[in-house]
């Protein structure tokens, strides 16, 4: 049987995750207007089609509590995919400016 204390920790927890997301998704937003954005959990991610090259970025940006910051435009940094297509299939990218 659950603990019903245990739960309520729970949901509080995953709420504040789900909030971070969401504060996340607004500056992402800002950043990529021509962009889909979708908030999850201490995360955002934002993708945009460029229908004049055929390619799709995916712009993902993670919590910047996580290393003690808070979220604000100039805390929230994103790591950039670039998705292309190809006779195989679509391949992901990473830009050459930043690494994994």
């Amino acid at each position: 049987m659950s603990n019903p204390w245990t739960n309520k920790v729970t949901r509080r927890f995953l709420a504040r995750g789900f909030v971070c997301g969401r504060k996340i998704a607004d500056i992402l937003r800002e950043r990529h207007p021509k962009a889909q954005v979708y908030p999850l959990y201490r995360s955002a991610v934002a993708i945009e089609y460029d229908s004049e090259n055929k390619t799709v970025k995916i712009y993902a940006a993670g919590d910047p509590h996580a290393w003690g910051g808070d979220i604000t435009p100039e805390n929230v940094t994103e790591e950039v995919y670039l998705i292309v297509g190809n006779r195989f299939g679509p391949k992901v990218m990473v830009p050459p400016q930043q690494s994994l």
